[in-house]
């Protein structure tokens, strides 16, 4: 009995760690102020505007870890940088997809697809 309580404490503590990702927070609180009646002008112009420009759903594929296509391609040539990728853990995976989405040059992300395939290869699992 007294296990079982430990146990169930334990199970909670830990759920109560773990943090919405900061994109669906923001998406779910802008849903509740508006809900409310709570929501500024200004709150829902920059929300128009972010929907607009598509910076508002842009960060959705990283989330979620759906590798683009273009990324997928080089992983193709590189198997060995694939199967490290796949390897590693889904924040080590969402790091390098998250600094693959924001080049904003062309010239840029194709840097950062060669950098992320040699370092896979090498089985390095962050940047820093």
């Amino acid at each position: 009995m007294v296990r079982s309580c430990k146990l169930e404490i334990q199970l909670a503590n830990r759920v109560k760690r773990i943090k919405p990702s900061p994109t669906l927070a923001v998406t779910q609180r802008a849903a509740e102020l508006k809900a409310a009646g709570l929501m500024h002008q200004s709150g829902l112009d920059k929300i128009r505007a972010a929907r607009k420009d598509g910076s508002w759903t842009a960060l959705d594929d990283v989330e979620k870890g759906i590798v683009p296509p273009d990324l997928r391609m080089a992983f193709e040539s590189s198997p060995k940088a694939r199967q490290n990728f796949e390897n590693f853990t889904k924040g080590q995976r969402k790091s390098y997809l998250y600094w693959l989405n924001q080049a904003k040059r062309e010239s840029t992300r194709q840097d950062r697809i060669a950098e992320i395939i040699r370092l896979c290869e090498a089985n390095i699992k962050s940047r820093a």
